[in-house]
């Protein structure tokens, strides 16, 4: 079953990759970066998900955290940052949100250090 889950949401990496970047690119349409970045990170997160499944250690499971954490805090800082370049206001809310994305990154980043060091890694064959 979780081995389903993994190959699912890789897929669905692979699905948000396409839209989101391939197919724009090939279709002549401009790339938007919020939802490029949000589409790889998804593709990364769905990675650091298979390897949890396969070997299930701690420090597989906290990487998985904080790549879907990295995932949709980076498109968050994305939409941020085009909304700044384009001279809009940006509202205390979306800065917070921000602001707590680090400290949740910085945790899940944390515990993924801290469970490598404590027990080896189990290495792939």
């Amino acid at each position: 079953m979780a081995w389903l889950l993994a190959g699912a949401a890789v897929a669905v990496g692979l699905v948000l990759v396409f839209s989101s970047v391939v197919e724009p690119l090939l279709s002549g349409h401009g790339v938007q970066p919020d939802q490029a970045i949000f589409a790889i990170g998804a593709l990364l997160a769905a990675g650091t998900l298979t390897y949890y499944v396969r070997y299930r250690t701690k420090a597989a499971k906290w990487a998985t955290y904080f790549m879907v954490g990295f995932c949709i805090w980076a498109h968050g800082l994305a939409f941020v940052v085009m909304e700044l370049f384009r001279g809009s206001a940006i509202e205390l809310g979306d800065y917070l949100r921000l602001a707590a994305g680090v400290l949740v990154l910085s945790a899940f980043g944390a515990l993924w250090v801290k469970a490598g060091r404590a027990a080896p890694a189990k290495v792939p064959k």
